[in-house]
């Protein structure tokens, strides 16, 4: 985020968004988990146990074109679809 007091203004830049995104879901005091996943080209994904169980899978595609994956919570498959050069967070609750 970039404040220009002269101006009165505020800039949010795309690092204040993905943060954002990321704190969304990843709560204070998550453990980050390993992630076994055979991942499509461009795809990168990370994983984090919060303190009420859940865990949060945030995904990032790269590409132009949307991917599927599946991600395997302990025998519970979960197929999703991510969108074309996004960032997006599947949640399991358990």
């Amino acid at each position: 985020m970039l404040i220009d007091p002269v101006e009165d203004t505020v800039l949010y830049t795309p690092l204040y968004y993905l943060l954002a995104h990321f704190s969304k879901y990843i709560r204070p005091g998550a453990v980050r988990v390993g992630l076994d996943a055979a991942l499509p080209e461009g795809v990168w994904a990370t994983a984090a146990q919060n303190p009420d169980g859940s865990f949060a899978v945030v995904v990032f595609n790269d590409n132009t074109t949307p991917r599927f994956i599946e991600i395997d919570f302990g025998g519970q498959q979960v197929a999703t679809q991510v969108s074309a050069d996004s960032l997006q967070t599947i949640l399991y609750l358990n």
